[in-house]
């Protein structure tokens, strides 16, 4: 397994780190997405700059030493459901294959340590059935909670 030689990052969104995430980002569409229901890869820009400006919003980056090889994005706000819960939701995780392995458990688990020390209390995450992280998850100490179903309309 790969042992972690990339620098974790908590980086605020900019217009440079979004051309540097373009690529990555079209690599994940291209090996995750369901393009049957999603056939154009057209991120919300404004949705995330604007999210990160009122602080819900948390980009962890991976650098090798200074080339982008992977991140972590993660939506941060208390529950609505329990307000008095700060939580944390993944929206996506992708790294280079070249760089996965080992070293993504170690890079999840200075996130993790870097949110609980936000005040973040619960974390959720998701993969897709096709691209199963149970593994990982469960070895972070996640446990199994919600189903999700899709269906294009």
């Amino acid at each position: 397994m790969e042992e972690v030689n990339f620098a974790v990052c908590l980086e605020p969104f900019s217009e440079s780190l979004k051309d540097e995430m373009a690529i990555l980002i079209q690599g994940n569409y291209e090996e995750v997405a369901w393009k049957h229901l999603y056939p154009k890869l057209n991120p919300d820009w404004e949705f995330y700059k604007k999210a990160d400006e009122a602080g819900l919003f948390k980009i962890f980056t991976a650098r090798n030493p200074t080339k982008l090889v992977g991140y972590w994005w993660v939506f941060v706000r208390n529950n609505p459901h329990y307000k008095d819960v700060l939580q944390g939701a993944d929206d996506i995780i992708y790294f280079l294959p070249e760089h996965r392995g080992k070293a993504v458990f170690d890079f999840m688990e200075r996130c993790l340590g870097l949110l609980k020390h936000m005040g973040v209390e619960v974390m959720v995450v998701h993969c897709k059935v096709a691209h199963d992280l149970e593994k990982l998850y469960l070895g972070l100490g996640f446990e199994p909670y919600e189903k999700n179903y899709i269906r294009r309309l």
